[in-house]
């Protein structure tokens, strides 16, 4: 019942979460709560989890405020699991870090939001679907594709990965509300009682501790954009963070 589901995520240990300046982050900045979401676009509780979210912060202004962090269930950016269970992901992480490098924290949003529209239209037409996207958006798509090719875009989404698994993320969607992993994110009577309490005096900014990730081969090739069949390849982790050759 909700008492049980309470005590139940009061019981939860309580996670000094990075937040760094670069995260995506929507509502107040001086919000008394923080939601920190570990999640893949091609995720379809994900993208629940996305519109879920939009209701609550309309449900409840000025309460909290969303932090976003990549975890894409797929080893080509995620060198924290074992197995790819959902192929575009990366590519996708990709699309929605270039947008905020070249449009800031708003058109990480809008992008965000595209992404989840129709994550199936992305995965049958990533290259497509991104141009489309860009012109909706107001987004130079020739920028956009510039930064997808980067290796230090690719290891921004290994960082987010990292800070996830240090936490024991394991799946997608993941969520912290003021630090505690949050079960039962689809319950609005434990969603009131969360933003109505006193806000939480835990910090949000200490680096977690990254645990090693797998293994794998030196690539000299550069990391592929979107593609319409198949996850985006990424250079491996060793890789130096400067722009592969065009």
């Amino acid at each position: 019942d909700y008492v049980a589901a309470h005590l139940k995520f009061m019981a939860q240990p309580q996670f000094q979460i990075p937040i760094m300046p670069e995260d995506p982050v929507r509502g107040p900045a001086d919000a008394p709560h923080t939601v920190v979401v570990f999640t893949d676009f091609q995720c379809p509780y994900c993208r629940l989890v996305a519109n879920m979210l939009d209701e609550r912060m309309n449900e409840f202004p000025g309460r909290f405020r969303v932090v976003f962090k990549h975890f894409p269930m797929n080893t080509t950016c995620n060198l924290y699991i074992k197995n790819t269970l959902h192929e575009g992901s990366c590519s996708a992480a990709v699309t929605a870090e270039a947008a905020r490098i070249i449009g800031g924290n708003e058109a990480f949003w809008k992008m965000h939001d595209e992404l989840f529209r129709d994550p199936g239209g992305f995965a049958k037409s990533g290259t497509e679907y991104v141009r489309q996207a860009c012109e909706k958006l107001g987004i130079d798509n020739d920028r956009l594709w510039k930064q997808i090719k980067t290796y230090a875009i690719w290891d921004r989404i290994r960082s987010n990965a990292g800070q996830g698994s240090a936490l024991d993320v394991k799946a997608t969607p993941t969520l912290f509300f003021d630090g505690r992993r949050m079960t039962g994110w689809g319950d609005r009577h434990t969603w009131r009682f969360l933003v109505e309490s006193p806000a939480s005096k835990t910090p949000h900014t200490i680096l977690a501790t990254y645990p090693a990730a797998q293994t794998r081969p030196s690539s000299t090739s550069s990391p592929a954009a979107p593609t319409t069949t198949a996850a985006a390849s990424a250079p491996a982790a060793t890789q130096p963070a400067t722009a592969p050759a065009m």
